[in-house]
């Protein structure tokens, strides 16, 4: 009996195999090809997960083709099988290898919270950098006991307003706003409670220190400044401050007698004596460092010019004559 048929067959056999086989190269090869190219976009991932996990979610976003493929592919290219808890840049149309690439290496983004900053400016930054929502970001600093186990020092009870130390931090996108606020408190408790040697009435201080931060231009100011609120407390005089007016109203201008008519707030320290009731903004170290060790001076009252300088009278008669000095100055400024 010829054997010829048999080995014809084989033959298609292995034909049909090696077709196959090329099919299923040619597919899996498809199916890492880059998507069209994109928007770079923030992964976050909260823990350690598989990398097969991570790149269903990447599928899911339309940054690849197949979370299936491009895992066998890590496999055979013996990449890591896990990632770790970070957040990932990544974008559509990047390559396999890009992506396994990327997906060792978590992003952080600087961002930056000036000294004058109140909690809503804090807010609006952390998402603009895309780093925490804004109103998460204020709901959380609302709650302070939220952060008792992280800190040393005493918290406010009602608002962070105040604690939230400005300075550059570098922060991961979406990390969200408890790891960001306690980014800033951590700072707080490093650069001023421990780094002012642990002062006392902390909180007094910082309210104190956000009105200079507020109010003065110049530094050699700040600890003048101080000293006035000093003399004004220590004389039972309303402080008639009006950047606790502006904090009221949450705009920044310059406020007409009327403005200050208006705003009925336990900020306003034109209508009540003391304090008011918390910070205004975040004040920076010169500014704290000025509140804890205010000026001896005797001086009661001050305005600020147009230049930045600021003029310090004695007598209520002084003050008036230094206020028609700046509105002078200030016709002056808008004729040129």
């Amino acid at each position: 009996m010829s054997k010829k048929p048999a080995r014809r067959s084989f033959g298609y056999f292995l034909i049909g195999l090696l077709l196959a086989g090329g099919v299923a190269v040619y597919l899996f090869q498809s199916k890492l090809r880059p998507t069209p190219a994109g928007t770079a976009i923030y992964v976050r991932i909260e823990a350690k997960e598989p990398l097969s996990t991570a790149l269903y979610t990447l599928q899911e976003k339309g940054v690849i083709q197949s979370a299936s493929a491009l895992g066998l592919y890590a496999r055979i290219k013996r990449k890591a099988s896990v990632v770790q808890a970070g957040t990932y840049s990544v974008a559509p149309g990047m390559t396999a290898d890009d992506i396994l690439k990327a997906l060792r290496t978590p992003v952080t983004v600087r961002v930056t919270i000036p000294e004058y900053f109140w909690l809503d400016e804090t807010a609006k930054r952390m998402e603009d950098d895309q780093v925490a929502k804004a109103d998460d970001f204020v709901a959380l600093a609302e709650e302070p006991k939220q952060f008792a186990k992280f800190v040393d020092f005493p918290l406010p009870e009602h608002s962070l307003e105040g604690y939230l130390f400005p300075d550059t931090y570098k922060m991961q996108p979406l990390v969200g706003a408890k790891a960001a606020i306690s980014q800033l408190l951590e700072a707080f408790d490093k650069k001023v409670w421990r780094g002012l040697g642990k002062p006392k009435n902390l909180h007094d201080i910082i309210i104190i220190a956000s009105m200079v931060e507020r109010e003065a231009k110049l530094d050699s100011d700040r600890p003048i400044i101080a000293g006035v609120i000093e003399n004004r407390l220590a004389k039972g005089m309303a402080l008639e401050v009006d950047a606790t007016v502006l904090y009221a109203e949450r705009r920044w201008h310059q406020p007409s007698r009327d403005d200050i008519k208006r705003t009925i707030s336990p900020y306003n320290t034109y209508m009540f004596k003391g304090l008011p009731p918390g910070p205004i903004c975040s004040p920076g170290l010169k500014s704290t460092k000025a509140a804890l060790n205010p000026a001896k001076t005797p001086f009661l009252y001050y305005v600020g010019m147009p230049d930045g300088r600021t003029l310090y009278a004695t007598t209520e008669d002084g003050h008036k004559a230094n206020i028609a000095k700046r509105r002078r100055a200030v016709r002056r400024a808008a004729r040129r």
